[in-house]
């Protein structure tokens, strides 16, 4: 008999969807779910040090949400092989390379990855404020 510590270990709860991109000649690109860990690593490249000069003069290192590169990372991190293989396309480090590409067909992949994610409006501006 297991216990329920090994039957969530082993489910697989990964998630996966194909997206049509017309801009790519209708080409099938399929996205799966990303890890937890995958998530907060995206959310935390969101967050910039900035420094910002108080009234009395002194500065202060704050944290702010950049929203560069955003949709082009989050498509970075759930574009998969397809369907059952949830092996990775793409390294973060390709989220420039990606960022370059159509915006209508990033936005449209963006879309499909930001439900897979679990990624509502409302978690963004949360993260904006902080």
């Amino acid at each position: 008999m297991s216990s329920l510590r090994d039957e969530i270990i082993n489910t697989d709860d990964r998630k996966y969807i194909k997206v049509v991109v017309p801009e790519w000649g209708n080409r099938e690109i399929w996205l799966c779910s990303p890890e937890s860990k995958d998530r907060d690593n995206f959310e935390a490249s969101l967050l910039v040090e900035r420094k910002k000069r108080k009234a009395n003069g002194k500065t202060k290192t704050v944290k702010e949400v950049t929203h560069e590169n955003m949709r082009a990372k989050l498509v970075v991190m759930c574009v998969c092989e397809g369907e059952g293989n949830p092996t990775k396309v793409f390294k973060p480090e390709d989220a420039a390379i990606i960022g370059v590409k159509n915006a209508a067909a990033i936005d449209r992949l963006f879309d499909a990855a930001q439900k897979l994610a679990g990624i509502s409006d409302d978690d963004l501006e949360e993260l904006a404020g902080n």
